[in-house]
């Protein structure tokens, strides 16, 4: 009877680990991990970046980042925020901080793409967001950055589609809007470019 109680309560530690583990593997964070508690905070930081108030938004996420370096949400958003206030080198550091923390992140690399397209890099820029695309096809970022390398380099007919993609994927982002209407312009699609 107690070998019989000795091999469940392994089997049950087992399935525990594992379950841990899983979880880790699907989210690269650990369970429960105090950089996820404040969902609200992020909310408003994220807010703040849609609203435009980058200065509010990176103040949030550097808060998040005070309590735990190592979180990941918080990291991206203030990736996310540097990038927009075209504090290129904040943004890449914090991207490449994510990737070190979770080489699996597709937005860490979108992120980083972006900052190195920023720079003027297009051939690096490509292989980040080509990354970044194979971990998830539907990171926005990273279909509008490979389409903005599209757009610089004159291939306009697979610019417009991918612009268009990014949009869909998320209307509320408006450098995507603005880039599809640039994009439309060139192309003259000015109808497309003035409903943009």
């Amino acid at each position: 009877m107690r070998r019989n109680s000795k091999t469940r309560f392994s089997r049950m530690a087992a399935l525990g680990v594992a379950a841990f583990v899983f979880c880790f593997a699907i989210t690269g964070i650990a369970p429960n991990a105090h950089g996820f508690s404040d969902k609200k905070a992020y909310q408003k930081g994220y807010r703040a970046i849609r609203k435009g108030d980058f200065l509010e938004a990176e103040k949030i996420f550097r808060e998040l980042l005070g309590k735990d370096a190592k979180d990941i949400e918080a990291r991206l958003g203030l990736s996310f925020t540097l990038l927009k206030q075209r504090s290129l080198q904040g943004a890449y550091d914090n991207a490449a901080r994510v990737i070190m923390l979770d080489p699996l992140s597709a937005r860490g690399h979108a992120l980083l793409g972006s900052a190195i397209l920023a720079a003027g890099e297009f051939r690096l820029s490509v292989e980040e967001f080509r990354t970044a695309l194979a971990l998830n096809e539907n990171e926005a970022l990273a279909v509008a950055g490979l389409a903005m390398v599209d757009f610089y380099e004159n291939r306009l007919s697979i610019a417009m589609p991918g612009l268009r993609r990014a949009v869909s994927l998320d209307p509320e982002e408006p450098d995507f809007v603005f880039n599809l209407g640039q994009a439309a312009a060139r192309s003259e699609r000015y109808k497309e470019a003035a409903d943009a």
